[in-house]
Protein backbone atom coordinates (compact mmCIF):
# COMPACT_ATOMS: atom_id res chain seq x y z
CA UNK A 1 0.00 0.00 0.00
CA UNK A 2 2.83 2.37 0.92
CA UNK A 3 4.50 1.78 -2.47
CA UNK A 4 1.29 2.67 -4.27
CA UNK A 5 0.83 5.82 -2.20
CA UNK A 6 4.38 6.98 -2.94
CA UNK A 7 4.04 6.15 -6.65
CA UNK A 8 0.74 8.05 -6.82
CA UNK A 9 2.26 11.03 -4.98
CA UNK A 10 5.22 11.21 -7.35
CA UNK A 11 2.83 10.85 -10.28
CA UNK A 12 0.84 13.83 -9.02
CA UNK A 13 4.01 15.90 -8.80
CA UNK A 14 5.14 14.85 -12.28
CA UNK A 15 1.72 15.55 -13.77
CA UNK A 16 1.92 19.29 -13.02
CA UNK A 17 5.42 19.86 -14.40
CA UNK A 18 5.65 20.86 -18.05
CA UNK A 19 8.66 21.29 -20.30
CA UNK A 20 9.55 24.91 -21.03
CA UNK A 21 8.18 25.95 -24.40
CA UNK A 22 10.49 28.24 -26.41
CA UNK A 23 8.21 28.61 -29.44
CA UNK A 24 7.16 32.10 -30.51
CA UNK A 25 4.12 33.24 -28.58
CA UNK A 26 4.86 31.05 -25.56
CA UNK A 27 5.09 32.64 -22.13
CA UNK A 28 8.61 33.73 -21.13
CA UNK A 29 10.61 30.74 -19.82
CA UNK A 30 10.87 32.19 -16.31
CA UNK A 31 7.07 32.47 -16.08
CA UNK A 32 6.72 28.85 -17.20
CA UNK A 33 9.25 27.71 -14.58
CA UNK A 34 7.45 29.75 -11.91
CA UNK A 35 4.20 28.08 -12.95
CA UNK A 36 5.79 24.64 -12.59
CA UNK A 37 7.04 25.41 -9.10
CA UNK A 38 3.72 26.99 -8.07
CA UNK A 39 1.87 23.86 -9.23
CA UNK A 40 4.29 21.54 -7.41
CA UNK A 41 3.83 23.54 -4.20
CA UNK A 42 0.05 23.32 -4.68
CA UNK A 43 0.24 19.51 -5.03
CA UNK A 44 2.38 19.29 -1.89
CA UNK A 45 -0.05 21.54 -0.01
CA UNK A 46 -3.13 19.64 -1.22
CA UNK A 47 -1.45 16.40 -0.10
CA UNK A 48 -0.02 17.62 3.21
CA UNK A 49 -0.32 14.19 4.84
CA UNK A 50 1.76 12.53 2.11
CA UNK A 51 4.18 15.45 2.15
CA UNK A 52 4.58 15.05 5.92
CA UNK A 53 5.03 11.28 5.61
CA UNK A 54 7.68 11.55 2.90
CA UNK A 55 9.63 14.27 4.71
CA UNK A 56 9.34 13.16 8.33
CA UNK A 57 7.92 9.73 8.96
CA UNK A 58 8.79 7.21 6.28
CA UNK A 59 12.56 6.92 6.56
CA UNK A 60 13.82 4.61 9.26
CA UNK A 61 10.61 2.59 9.60
CA UNK A 62 12.13 -0.51 8.03
CA UNK A 63 14.39 -1.53 5.16
CA UNK A 64 11.52 -1.64 2.66
CA UNK A 65 10.38 1.89 3.50
CA UNK A 66 13.96 3.14 3.35
CA UNK A 67 14.38 1.58 -0.10
CA UNK A 68 11.10 3.10 -1.31
CA UNK A 69 12.05 6.54 -0.01
CA UNK A 70 15.50 6.27 -1.60
CA UNK A 71 13.77 5.40 -4.88
CA UNK A 72 11.30 8.31 -4.47
CA UNK A 73 14.05 10.85 -3.82
CA UNK A 74 16.18 9.31 -6.55
CA UNK A 75 13.35 9.82 -9.04
CA UNK A 76 12.80 13.42 -7.88
CA UNK A 77 16.52 14.04 -8.17
CA UNK A 78 16.50 12.64 -11.69
CA UNK A 79 13.56 14.89 -12.62
CA UNK A 80 15.49 17.93 -11.43
CA UNK A 81 18.73 16.83 -13.08
CA UNK A 82 16.93 16.18 -16.36
CA UNK A 83 15.24 19.61 -16.18
CA UNK A 84 18.64 21.25 -15.68
CA UNK A 85 20.14 19.38 -18.63
CA UNK A 86 17.17 20.39 -20.79
CA UNK A 87 17.60 23.97 -19.63
CA UNK A 88 21.26 23.84 -20.56
CA UNK A 89 20.35 22.55 -23.99
CA UNK A 90 17.87 25.41 -24.41
CA UNK A 91 20.49 27.95 -23.35
CA UNK A 92 18.53 28.89 -20.22
CA UNK A 93 20.80 27.28 -17.62
CA UNK A 94 24.53 27.91 -17.24
CA UNK A 95 27.02 25.10 -17.66
CA UNK A 96 27.13 23.27 -14.34
CA UNK A 97 27.28 19.83 -12.79
CA UNK A 98 23.57 19.08 -13.09
CA UNK A 99 23.74 16.24 -10.54
CA UNK A 100 25.27 18.44 -7.83
CA UNK A 101 22.97 21.38 -8.54
CA UNK A 102 19.92 19.07 -8.55
CA UNK A 103 20.96 17.69 -5.14
CA UNK A 104 21.42 21.20 -3.73
CA UNK A 105 18.06 22.31 -5.13
CA UNK A 106 16.23 19.25 -3.79
CA UNK A 107 17.77 19.68 -0.35
CA UNK A 108 16.79 23.33 -0.24
CA UNK A 109 13.27 22.64 -1.48
CA UNK A 110 12.78 19.88 1.09
CA UNK A 111 13.64 22.31 3.89
CA UNK A 112 11.37 25.05 2.51
CA UNK A 113 8.48 22.60 2.07
CA UNK A 114 9.02 21.26 5.58
CA UNK A 115 8.66 24.74 7.07
CA UNK A 116 5.96 26.27 4.85
CA UNK A 117 3.74 23.25 4.16
CA UNK A 118 4.36 20.53 6.75
CA UNK A 119 4.79 22.66 9.88
CA UNK A 120 2.20 25.27 8.94
CA UNK A 121 -0.85 25.55 6.74
CA UNK A 122 0.30 28.42 4.55
CA UNK A 123 -2.11 30.40 2.43
CA UNK A 124 -2.03 30.27 -1.36
CA UNK A 125 -0.52 33.77 -1.40
CA UNK A 126 2.22 32.76 1.07
CA UNK A 127 3.04 29.67 -0.98
CA UNK A 128 3.25 31.73 -4.17
CA UNK A 129 5.66 34.14 -2.46
CA UNK A 130 7.74 31.26 -1.08
CA UNK A 131 7.78 29.54 -4.46
CA UNK A 132 8.92 32.70 -6.26
CA UNK A 133 11.57 33.51 -3.64
CA UNK A 134 12.90 29.95 -3.80
CA UNK A 135 13.16 30.23 -7.57
CA UNK A 136 14.82 33.67 -7.36
CA UNK A 137 17.37 32.25 -4.92
CA UNK A 138 18.04 29.28 -7.22
CA UNK A 139 18.48 31.58 -10.22
CA UNK A 140 20.35 34.50 -8.68
CA UNK A 141 21.75 33.44 -5.30
CA UNK A 142 22.32 36.21 -2.79
CA UNK A 143 24.63 38.66 -4.52
CA UNK A 144 23.23 41.90 -5.89
CA UNK A 145 23.96 42.55 -9.55
CA UNK A 146 23.26 45.48 -11.81
CA UNK A 147 20.27 43.66 -13.32
CA UNK A 148 18.88 42.15 -10.10
CA UNK A 149 18.95 44.71 -7.24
Amino acid sequence: IFDELIDDFLGRIRSVVTIVDLRPGAQPPLRQIEGNLDRVFAVLHQNRDMTRITLLLAEGLDAQCDAKMADFYGRLLELLRHALVLGQGMGLVRTCNAQVVAQAALGGLKEVVLHWIVHRDSTTAELAAVSHESLAYALHGLFKTATHP
